[in-house]
């Protein structure tokens, strides 16, 4: 195992998998006991029904994170390509 990242409280991991409903892209593990919280694609499917508003507020948050973290890693390989 190789640590890639590590995260803090409050942080959302797995975004991709929502997003997509393709599977993880990496595992996580947690250095002590934690309190977890998991959304996935069928509460996104049924807040789509029930609340479209929170459904689209959620899903773009998720988006621009995923965009966040996209633009890190292009930073990060630019910077290793040219080291």
């Amino acid at each position: 195992q190789k640590r890639l990242i590590a995260f803090g409280p409050g942080a959302i991991l797995g975004e991709m998998a929502v997003i997509t409903g393709a599977p993880r892209s990496a595992n996580a593990l947690a250095d002590e006991d934690s309190e977890l919280m998991e959304l996935d694609n069928t509460v996104i499917e049924r807040l789509g029904v029930d609340n479209p508003e929170l459904a689209i507020t959620i899903l773009r948050n998720l988006s621009a994170l995923l965009a966040e973290r996209l633009r890190t890693t292009t930073i990060q390989l630019s910077q290793l390509a040219n080291d």
